[in-house]
């Protein structure tokens, strides 16, 4: 994967035909890392599939098996004073439900004295709910929900570095 894939950039062209997007957005979906044959992937696809299985159990009450579909996934980097602009990752032409994750492999030592630096921003009925990423953060959340990030800044000059992915979950009967 070349280096220039992996950064975000406050001018790329947003792919318009995923989700809802604007002009400042930076979305890099074309990678497909997790279906990378790695051991380290396979891992983390796990661990996020748990969390997936965790969250049916949790807010659906569901506790029988699911088939699942990587749809996408990716890895980002974020340099000081980058951000995506508000947007979703509504999906085309899934049979089942879709969540959207982020896993936080590296949370670049953001500059907490920055309002908001790197938080990941979620809007629902008209509230806006922050949270700020650590490593290893793991959030799943259905693909419909409108979120952004926070311009970040980093206080030792780091990067963040992440993973995002589509998952398509449909449910056995």
């Amino acid at each position: 994967m070349k280096e220039e894939q992996l950064y975000i950039n406050k001018n790329q062209d947003p792919n318009t035909d995923f989700g809802f997007f604007t002009s400042q957005n930076a979305y890099v979906p074309y990678n497909n890392i997790l279906n990378t044959d790695n051991i380290h992937f396979n891992s983390l696809k796990q661990q996020i599939l748990a969390g997936i299985a965790e969250l049916l159990y949790t807010i659906y009450n569901y506790t029988r098996d699911f088939k699942f579909t990587i749809m996408n996934s990716w890895i980002q980097k974020y340099k000081s004073g980058t951000f995506l602009s508000p947007h979703n990752h509504l999906t085309k032409g899934s049979s089942g439900k879709v969540f959207s994750v982020a896993y936080y492999i590296d949370d670049g030592d953001a500059d907490v004295t920055q309002t908001y630096s790197g938080c990941i921003s979620f809007i629902s009925n008209n509230k806006l709910f922050h949270f700020r990423p650590k490593s290893s953060s793991l959030l799943i959340w259905e693909d419909h929900l409108i979120h952004l990030v926070n311009p970040f800044f980093s206080k030792s000059g780091k990067e963040r570095f992440m993973l995002s992915t589509n998952i398509s979950v449909v449910f056995d009967e």
